[in-house]
């Protein structure tokens, strides 16, 4: 249509060879939406067995969003391989299901989001370099699904070792 973003309404009306016309009236109002919906992650914190993660996610036609986490080095989890670029997927299903923690979350009516946007239950997953990615669907069909906004983290849940190598001496 050529239209910027915004809501319209048009006047139908149609004129034959013969001169003849005839008018439709006004249609219903109708939305062009060519923008895909602003995502963000600003931080990620391991607390026991979930890395969760704060952001944003922002669109006036927002329906709904979800995030999953990718390896970026060959892991094996629960039996389960997953190589580099690979989505973790969990939950004792690492086959089909995303990780519980980090499902969809439908807008029902919101148009932002803002805080903590999702979590992965890290029980079995090894120490390592991931991506968490974040999409974000409008309710005109625009995502970000091809290029999801992408945070990395390392896990790093091994406590560091403190070795005395000799008392120290105190003279007077």
């Amino acid at each position: 249509l050529g239209l910027p973003d915004g809501k319209y309404a048009a006047h139908v009306s149609v004129v034959d060879m013969a001169g003849n016309s005839s008018s439709a009236g006004w249609t219903p109002d109708f939305t062009v939406d060519s923008s895909v919906p602003t995502t963000t992650v600003n931080s990620a914190t391991v607390v026991g067995d979930t890395l969760s993660f704060d952001g944003s996610v922002s669109d006036t036609n927002l329906n709904y969003y979800y995030c999953y986490l990718t390896t970026n080095q060959t892991i094996v989890v629960d039996g389960h391989t997953f190589t580099r670029g690979q989505e973790v997927r969990l939950s004792n299903n690492a086959d089909s299901s995303r990780n519980a923690a980090c499902t969809t979350k439908w807008a029902g009516g919101q148009t932002a989001f803002n805080g903590t946007l999702g979590g992965f239950n890290i029980t079995n997953v090894p120490d390592g370099n991931y991506t968490i990615n974040l999409v974000a669907h409008d309710k005109l069909g625009n995502h970000n699904a091809a290029n999801p906004t992408k945070y990395e983290v390392v896990l790093d849940r091994t406590d560091p070792v403190v070795e005395l190598v000799a008392p120290l001496t105190v003279t007077a």
